[in-house]
């Protein structure tokens, strides 16, 4: 009886430690080995950061550096790096960033590189295909070894990389990132073509403009007679970036008189195409010193992305010989993306134009292998792609076609039997120097030396803003920009034809850009880059109202200060919420309204376009314009339901609405009689007070409860994420915060003797759950105020007892 005790027990004891140290099956969820998870050497309770500690000096001998290193780090753990050259101050960005950051790092190169499912297994193996089949794990490797070939870029790549493997290198199972632990996996080394794939991976964020499909669609489904009238290229209320009495090198007018061409076909939805994410974009500006109250230049700067936790943001001082920087880095990149010296500012916003063309490929075989071009057969270049997958004993293999225009990535044919192929300026062939660029630009103390890295600067095309003590103030839409001579690349094209191709890019010299204009500010909010007198023919995805509204403020106020910034920064006025019912109330018709409808109608009227937290009036208005654009575009929408389609722009609604109330797109499809403008907008009423109603009743009758602001763990984690968050702001408003996106970084830099600057970002220094660190920012973010940021020596920030101190030695 013993002996079966002594079996029975060794055999549960055998079970248990099979389970505490393999990973658990829960639904389509895996735990991580509970042992290795929960124990209390190596687990996640080696993650909790205690508040308030101040760790003691340490010196560490690293491999790689050329010289001595101090790094410091602040009471909110912000980095100080002190470097007696710019390698090795790369390699202290590199180890710092690991150090505070390394699991968002590993994510936000998988992610692009389409490497998730090593890590995440069967679930994440569609999003992999979808990334390897666009090409991105390719170029990403083609941009690495242009790195590597380059005398000027490859030392402080390599030395940040090297940076990024010490602090990897040191690491045990025990200190390793509480993700890692939870994922079940563990860090592996950085390389180029990690850093490479950050930047497909921002390239994809704010240039992938794939609106050729749905404006293709729309095309087929409108017509070509209302097409155009629909769909017009520019808005006429429009203030572009750069100033229309700047003048243009070229006389080439020709170029913009290109004419809209389509391959025929509709096309259907594509998984491996999301549609692209409103709210994505950017404010900048920048007060000269003639419309300052100190007559000190202000830039300013607040890049909307998706909102995430940690942030993308790590914020950090770097210091050298050469100069001291100040601002904010990615980390996977080199150098400070958007900050200050201490004799200059600069900052990036979007510039949203379209450099992502599509083209119908006629296959000429059933294996898809080869394609017409000019009558002739073209071979198509094929390529493995190898993907492991965390629980499957064998990789997946799968065959990527690329043709003259670029890779085809999906074999998914529209209506007319042809496959899409895709024509991206981040997947050509191209010497991209974004990996040198910030770093050159923290250097930079005048307009010239600004100027130099973004010559060599190719994608996302940016407006980038800069501006000096001496009271220089310029702007120039930066990146390479396509020549499209036979098309204006807003439609899908005929890939059989090579005379629809690219003739080449705008010559560096010719891209927009102004300097010390007469108007004494600059500003970009995404909209259009330049007016009707520059030569060449460009679309895009532009902002309409946010730009105007920034231009209205800063040109009716010659003594602005940093306070009016701030507030301006923090503006939730929707132009367009002013303007829609400008044009809306007019034209309803109250005597088919309720009481409640009409004492409803009468309190919006009083209302004044700021979408505050609290307040019910901007739901009621959204749910209204809504109502107005899905009942005029009913046809659109039931097309939708088969394929992609583009919806005609909001303005160009109000503009219908104001001159043309009886077009035949106002006839509402599912009932007899015959709408107009009218009708529509009173109807649209009726209906957005219903659903108002029922949203009061039920708790969600106020903006910040139906807009819903999540800000996301990367791995969406919602423990380790702040969700429903009390925020007003609107994607049309200057604090453009939607449910997932937002101002990811405010910055105010006044230029003066003494620069003074603020800035905050929703979240915190630390990637690290368990840190007091990790989130410590996002309350003062909330309620618009700020930090101050200051470029401080050794001495000063030791005098106010930092929180770290490490000395970095080669070894």
């Amino acid at each position: 009886m013993a002996f079966v005790r002594f079996i029975l027990a060794s055999l549960m004891t055998i079970g248990l430690i099979y389970v505490l140290d393999h990973p658990v099956k829960l639904g389509e969820n895996t735990l991580p080995p509970p042992g290795k998870f929960f124990s209390p050497q190596h687990g996640f309770w080696m993650n909790a950061e205690p508040v308030g500690i101040r760790y003691p000096h340490r010196d560490l001998q690293l491999a790689g550096l050329t010289g001595e290193v101090t790094l410091l780090f602040d009471d909110q753990m912000v980095p100080h790096i002190y470097a007696e050259n710019d390698l090795d101050a790369a390699f202290a960005q590199g180890y710092v960033s690991a150090m505070l950051r390394l699991f968002q790092m590993d994510l936000s190169t998988r992610a692009p590189l389409g490497k998730l499912s090593e890590i995440m297994g069967e679930r994440t193996l569609a999003y992999d295909l979808g990334q390897r089949r666009k090409g991105i794990l390719e170029a990403a490797e083609r941009l690495a070894a242009s790195w590597e070939a380059n005398p000027e870029i490859k030392p402080l790549m390599q030395a940040f990389t090297d940076g990024v493997n010490a602090r990897i290198k040191e690491l045990n199972p025990r200190e390793w990132p509480l993700e890692f632990k939870l994922l079940d996996y563990e860090p592996e080394p950085w390389t180029f073509t990690k850093s490479a794939g950050f930047i497909m991976a921002m390239s994809e964020t704010l240039a992938r403009t794939a609106h050729d499909i749905p404006l293709s669609n729309a095309y087929q489904v409108i017509g070509p007679a209302d097409f155009p009238f629909l769909y017009p290229n520019r808005n006429p209320k429009d203030i572009p970036v750069i100033p229309d009495s700047s003048t243009f090198s070229s006389t080439n007018n020709s170029l913009t008189q290109a004419p809209t061409m389509s391959a025929s076909g509709t096309w259907g939805y594509q998984d491996w195409l999301p549609e692209s994410v409103p709210g994505i974009g950017s404010n900048n500006w920048v007060a000269g010193q003639a419309k300052t109250r100190d007559h000190l230049s202000i830039l300013c700067n607040d890049p909307h992305l998706t909102l995430t936790l940690p942030s993308i943001w790590l914020e950090m001082q770097i210091s050298t010989p050469k100069a001291s920087s100040y601002g904010v880095a990615f980390p996977p990149l080199v150098g400070i993306a958007i900050g200050f010296n201490e004799h200059a500012a600069w900052g990036f916003t979007n510039a949203g134009h379209d450099v992502m063309d599509w083209y119908a490929i006629r296959w000429t075989d059933e294996t898809k292998t080869k394609y017409l071009l000019d009558g002739q057969e073209k071979m198509a270049a094929l390529r493995t792609e190898t993907i492991v997958v965390r629980g499957q004993k064998d990789p997946v293999l799968d065959t990527v076609r690329f043709t003259v225009w670029g890779p085809v990535p999906n074999l998914i044919a529209g209506t007319s039997g042809a496959d899409l192929a895709m024509h991206w300026i981040p997947l050509l062939d191209i010497d991209d120097q974004m990996g040198l660029a910030f770093a050159k630009i923290n250097q930079a103390n005048t307009v010239a030396q600004w100027l130099q890295p973004l010559y060599a600067y190719d994608a996302p095309m940016q407006n980038a803003l800069f501006a000096t003590t001496t009271g220089d103030i310029a702007l120039r839409v930066s990146g390479l920009l396509p020549i499209r001579n036979q098309t204006d690349g807003r439609l899908v094209q005929d890939g059989s034809l090579s005379e629809v191709a690219w003739s080449g890019f705008v010559p560096d010299d010719e891209n927009p850009i102004a300097i010390n204009p007469a108007q004494g500010y600059l500003a970009s909010a995404n909209q259009q880059s330049t007016g009707t007198s520059y030569p060449y023919a460009y679309n895009g995805i532009f902002e309409n109202y946010r730009g105007r509204y920034i231009n209205e403020r800063l040109r009716s106020n010659d003594s602005l200060t940093v306070e009016d910034m701030m507030a301006l920064q923090s503006d939730n006025t929707s132009l367009f919420a002013l303007e829609a019912m400008e044009t809306f109330f007019p034209l309803v018709d109250t005597t088919v309204l309720s009481n409640q409808e009409f004492i409803a109608l009468q309190s919006l009227r009083a209302w004044d376009g700021r979408f505050e937290a609290l307040n019910n009036m901007p739901l009621l208005f959204d749910l209204w314009q809504r109502q107005v654009g899905s009942l005029t575009w009913d046809e659109l929408y039931t097309a939708r339901e088969q394929m992609p389609v583009e919806i005609p722009d909001e303005w160009r609604l109000l503009e219908l609405l104001q001159i043309t109330p009886d077009l035949k797109w106002f006839d509402i499809q599912g009932t007899k009689e015959v709408e107009d403008g009218q009708q529509v907008v009173t109807l649209a009423w009726k209906n957005a007070f219903q659903q108002f109603t029922d949203l009061s009743a039920s708790g969600k009758g106020y903006w910040s409860a139906y807009k819903s602001t999540d800000i996301m763990h990367l791995a969406r984690i919602p423990a380790f994420s702040a969700m429903d968050l009390e925020l007003g702001g609107n994607k049309n408003a200057i604090n453009a915060i939607t449910s997932t996106n937002g101002p990811s970084w405010r910055m105010i830099v006044e230029l003066g003797p003494q620069i003074r600057a603020f800035g905050i970002f929703p979240g915190g220094q630390s990637g690290n759950p368990g840190s007091p660190y990790y989130r410590n920012f996002l309350s003062t973010w909330q309620k618009g105020e700020y930090r101050s940021l200051q470029i401080q020596t050794r001495e000063e920030v030791m005098n106010h007892t930092p929180l770290m101190a490490l000395t970095l030695k080669t070894n």
